[in-house]
């Protein structure tokens, strides 16, 4: 997830054009791409969690952030707890089903073809 820093970063990737990216995500009914780079990278920082030997910031540094305090700020949003508890607190299943229910945006309607 660090790889990508913008939409555009992300549809050069894909080879796509940055309309057909929102487009394509909002077709799927999930966020904006700012969204799906917080979701990978906390999928990504649940699993250093689940490791001791990492501390919040050695976590928060590895995902890219420029302080352990924005990684902390999204986990509290996504998961509902700091990144320590979620450390001890959360179960790999519940952490998926909340970064997932998070991504989601189901208020959208899919846009017209």
């Amino acid at each position: 997830p660090y790889r990508y820093t913008s939409a555009i970063d992300l549809a050069m990737a894909a080879g796509i054009p940055i309309v057909r990216l929102y487009r394509n995500l909002h077709l799927a009914n999930l966020g904006s791409p700012k969204k799906l780079f917080i979701a990978a990278k906390l999928l990504r920082g649940y699993s250093y969690l689940r490791d001791p030997g990492y501390s919040v910031l050695d976590v928060s540094l590895k995902l890219g952030y420029r302080s352990s305090r924005i990684f902390a700020q999204h986990a509290v949003s996504v998961f509902g707890l700091t990144p320590s508890r979620v450390r001890s607190r959360l179960p790999e299943a519940d952490a998926i089903k909340k970064v997932l229910d998070w991504l989601r945006d189901d208020a959208l309607e899919p846009a017209p073809i």
